[in-house]
């Protein structure tokens, strides 16, 4: 995760600035730490070479009310272009319903990070309100199993 956040400019969307080796171990713990619903998580996205490319989760939200599963992701900008984001979110969004059958899948986007919002309209999700999360103002983006 190191490589992934090696410039300030890379985390931030995030609220921090991952390149302070305390606030990368603090995000790394909280994410090994988490204890979900069953078969959610964090992954690393990888390239064919085996580099470590980018970062996701499907696990539940952190900001939002309910038990709703939350998908975000992060792509090394070196590695933006490549396909690399949509796949591995089309994968992890069917997981998450073929898989583990959840109704609908939430994203939460920070207002300015264009290249987020267009994945979320790539990957097909409805925009669905706008609020403050994560000490910033995201739009909320949802998918909805079958739709």
């Amino acid at each position: 995760m190191t490589t992934l956040f090696r410039e300030p400019e890379s985390s931030r969307f995030l609220g921090a600035d991952f390149t302070d080796e305390e606030q990368l171990a603090a995000m790394h713990e909280r994410r090994l730490a988490y204890r979900g619903a069953p078969g959610t998580g964090h992954w690393l996205a990888e390239s064919p070479q085996g580099a470590v490319v980018g970062l996701l989760h499907l696990r539940d939200s952190w900001e939002l009310p309910g038990s709703v599963a939350e998908i975000g992701w992060y792509l090394d900008p070196d590695e933006v272009g490549k396909g690399y984001a949509t796949e591995a979110a089309t994968t992890l969004i069917d997981y998450g319903f073929d898989i583990l059958k959840l109704p609908e899948i939430w994203a939460l986007i920070h207002v300015d990070n264009a290249a987020s919002l267009s994945l979320a309209r790539r990957l097909g999700m409805a925009r669905v309100g706008c609020g403050e999360h994560y000490g910033a103002t995201h739009i909320e983006w949802m998918a909805r199993l079958g739709s």
